[in-house]
């Protein structure tokens, strides 16, 4: 498995918000050297230039991404179904330096994102690069990206199947070689306290979840649970910031995506995220820099 391994994954979510009006669901999956992520956008418009910048992550990403189905457009370069890009992690997450490019053109699109240290790709590449993928890789990610979306935790199995992928992607010279090893850390118990605390944490965003909400999901010490947040912090890249700032960042993110929905009003938008009205979501969006809920909705359309 040399080149393609899996280092140490850790952390399998599932953050989902809307309804049948116009729903968000990102699924993921990340390790120390490597991460994969599933959105599913459903009559919902967005464009990342809206989300709070995050702040500038020490780690230096690139992904690796295919669009399933539905038009998606980086910088000025549109990426229809079936094709892959590489672009820079900015590109997809942006932060306070970088750019902001990526935007929905169709209102339901779907892609799979696999995230890898930048090191690994050709240096020659551009910010946004388009790239040629054989069948057989193709083929490959759409199993892959059934498989993200049915699996309920990370198992063996998944592990083999995205280090599959990623052989894949070195023989076809999008990756270089790597030393990463696998490492079974699947029933490591900060792990699985991380886990469980934060599926429920951002499944309940309305509630406005604080870090007494994960201790008591976790059963363990205020203590304990920081030092496990710090730990999935440094090793995976999972988030920046303390739970206050990661709280923050999911909730007005979230907020956006459901301002892409034309059927949904403001107040409710404020509401399913866990803000008194549309005023104080207003005044969150003030506080982060960000243009107002207003004219974010306006700009989606």
């Amino acid at each position: 498995m040399g080149g393609g391994a899996v280092s140490g994954v850790v952390i399998a979510l599932d953050f989902r918000i809307g309804d049948e009006r116009g729903s968000t669901r990102m699924k993921f999956a990340l390790g120390q050297g490597s991460g994969a992520f599933l959105v599913q956008l459903r009559k919902t418009q967005y464009q990342n230039r809206f989300i709070p910048r995050r702040e500038k992550s020490p780690h230096s990403w690139r992904i690796l991404l295919r669009v399933s189905s539905g038009n998606l457009k980086l910088a000025n370069t549109v990426v229809a179904p079936g094709s892959w890009a590489c672009v820079s992690d900015d590109v997809f997450v942006p932060s306070a330096e970088g750019p902001s490019v990526l935007a929905t053109v169709d209102a339901d699109v779907e892609l799979l994102a696999i995230r890898v240290n930048a090191d690994r790709v050709p240096a020659h590449w551009s910010t946004v690069e388009r790239l040629d993928a054989s069948a057989e890789i193709d083929e490959t990610a759409a199993r892959f990206a059934s498989k993200l979306d049915e699996v309920e935790t990370v198992e063996h199995d998944f592990i083999a199947g995205f280090s599959s992928l990623m052989a894949m992607f070195q023989r076809q010279r999008w990756l270089s070689a790597s030393d990463e090893k696998v490492e079974d850390s699947l029933h490591d118990p900060t792990r699985l306290r991380v886990q469980r605390a934060l599926t429920s944490a951002l499944g309940q965003l309305a509630l406005q979840p604080m870090m007494l909400d994960l201790i008591e999901e976790s059963g363990v010490t205020e203590r304990q649970m920081l030092r496990d947040l710090t730990s999935v912090q440094q090793r995976f890249a999972m988030f920046e910031g303390g739970w206050r700032e990661t709280l923050r960042w999911w909730r007005l993110t979230a907020a956006v995506f459901l301002l892409g929905n034309h059927d949904r009003s403001i107040a409710e938008v404020a509401r399913a995220t866990g803000y008194a009205d549309s005023s104080a979501l207003g005044r969150a969006f003030r506080d982060v820099g960000l243009i107002a809920p207003t004219q974010i909705k306006n700009a989606l359309g």
